[in-house]
């Protein structure tokens, strides 16, 4: 089952591009939630955690997880920002971007008309939700912003940009081509622009793509772009080598916080070979998730050849982790022989492990057994141990009926994981539990979930989101924890749907409107 996101293909609309075929709502939580053990509440995160009463004391301090509620806690949308699907987290705090398409304002922070068509808007909502800040730039044609990370070295957005000319802060990036990636540092107390690099190739292709190509590192951010070309240039420098024809290439590079480039590598081949993901490891090396088609893959600055296991022409998940010294591949891992999609990527707060998230269209064994698709394709989560590189744990989420995917995933302090995505049938299940599904199966669109499991797996809570009419659309395209461990989530909708499980709320007409969710551990 392929779905088609504002987010993931960097195609420009301001309506959603599939449609959902849901004529009524979806429930809420799914039961009444277990609750997580707690150690001591006297320990050091006493002000953040559970009552005394949610499980034993003993003697090594405060150590557990507070309890996994997931209620409901807010939601915000404004007229005039259309898909709010990449989101980070700085401290309690969301960092939000979408594209601006009139002049706005969030909440009372006023949003300016945009240069071109649609500029890049950033925001950032403190725990409550309200509006710190609200900052914009673009050029004379469209920007999409395509992810945002956050960390001690600063807020960072990256994206695509379709003008000739884009002034961001005191850079202007002129990179020569119509259709090229960008980076930008953002002030966190204000939002006003510190600094923008620009990542272009040397023709113009409507497939360049940063989606999820942005990860604030521990001394800088990273960045993942797809593109096609013979060249590709990082913040105005030449990566290492030319790229072979034949199809897409995938570029990552390193910059430090005052927008110097570390490095760059180039992963290659004959055929598509394409960025899913790029995340922050916590030594500060770089995770990559890639989807391969070619038969073999070459890695530049290590430099290697890799051959990709199944068929010659299949697409596999791919997933490296580069050095922060040079760019080198330190390790690497293919999911699989074919069969299964790579979506997101996201490491563990320990350094131990790596979630990859996706989609399976056919029969895929990722190595402890095989998965198939239980309807026009499900939704998949492995967890990878960084030190042995084996899969330690397999999830499904599927059901009979139309199609699901999982979109982001993300790891709390405890290595819990958040997961969102789309489904789009009626018995949507996780290892033979119910999560909250469309009252009547989707062939071709998408209802939404949103779900919390425990460091071993297991269902914890889970929601799901559709609108009340025909031909519209609401998606759940990106998640992350904040520092007292509630989940937020970040996507977009046309139509009219209960977003708090409650009450309808209706979409500005005509537009993929950005919403971003907050829920209770």
């Amino acid at each position: 089952m392929r779905f088609l996101t504002p987010l993931a293909t960097g195609l420009v609309a301001v309506v959603s591009p599939l449609l959902l075929l849901v004529p009524a709502c979806v429930g809420d939580n799914i039961e009444p939630p277990p609750i997580s053990p707690d150690a001591d509440p006297s320990g050091p995160d006493a002000s953040n955690d559970a009552p005394a009463t949610d499980g034993p004391a003993d003697d090594a301090g405060d150590a557990g997880p507070p309890p996994a509620v997931g209620t409901h806690k807010f939601f915000k949308s404004w007229p005039g920002l259309v898909n709010a699907s990449p989101i980070g987290v700085l401290d309690e705090s969301v960092i939000i971007a979408g594209q601006g398409i009139a002049a706005f304002n969030v909440d009372d922070k006023p949003v300016t008309t945009p240069v071109g068509s649609t500029d890049a808007v950033v925001v950032r909502i403190d725990a409550s939700g309200k509006p710190l800040w609200a900052s914009t730039f673009g050029g004379s044609g469209q920007e999409i912003p395509q992810g945002s990370s956050a960390s001690a070295a600063g807020i960072f957005t990256a994206g695509l940009s379709m003008s000739a000319t884009m002034s961001v802060g005191p850079d202007t990036l002129t990179p020569g081509v119509n259709r090229w990636g960008y980076v930008a540092k953002l002030d966190p107390t204000t939002g006003a622009p510190i600094w923008a690099r620009a990542v272009a190739s040397d023709v113009t292709n409507n497939l360049f793509s940063c989606a999820k190509g942005v990860a604030a590192t521990t001394g800088g951010v990273a960045v993942a772009c797809a593109f096609v070309g013979t060249t590709i240039t990082v913040g105005g420098q030449p990566a290492l080598v030319g790229v072979e024809g034949g199809g897409m290439d995938t570029v990552v590079a390193l910059f430090d916080a005052a927008g110097a480039v570390k490095w760059s590598n180039v992963f290659k081949g004959t055929l598509d070979d394409k960025s899913a993901a790029v995340a922050a490891d916590p030594s500060g090396d770089v995770l990559v998730a890639l989807n391969v088609t070619s038969p073999i893959l070459r890695d530049i600055r290590t430099p290697v050849e890799i051959t990709k296991p199944g068929a010659a022409t299949a697409s596999v998940p791919y997933v490296a982790r580069l050095s922060a010294v040079d760019g080198k591949v330190v390790w690497s891992k293919f999911l699989g022989g074919g069969g299964a999609r790579a979506t997101s990527l996201a490491a563990s707060k320990d350094g131990k492990t790596v979630a990859v998230g996706g989609s399976l269209d056919a029969q895929v064994d990722f190595g402890i057994g095989p998965l198939a698709p239980k309807g026009m394709g499900d939704g998949f989560v492995v967890l990878v141990e960084q030190a042995t590189r084996a899969v330690k744990t397999q999830k499904q989420i599927g059901g009979t009926g139309g199609g699901e995917l999982v979109q982001d995933v993300a790891f709390d302090d405890f290595g819990q994981i958040a997961v969102v995505g789309y489904n789009g049938s009626t018995d949507t299940s996780i290892d033979g539990k119910p999560i909250p599904s469309p009252p009547q199966d989707v062939t071709s669109g998408y209802a939404s979930f949103a779900l919390k499991l425990s460091a071993t797996g297991e269902l914890l809570w889970a929601k799901g989101f559709a609108t009340q009419a025909l031909a519209d659309a609401v998606g759940i395209e990106s998640v992350a924890f904040t520092s007292k461990h509630e989940v937020r989530a970040g996507g977009g909708m046309q139509g009219t749907a209960p977003l708090d499980g409650t009450n309808p709320f209706s979409a500005e007409p005509g537009t993929y409107q950005g919403i971003v969710w907050g829920w209770a551990p």
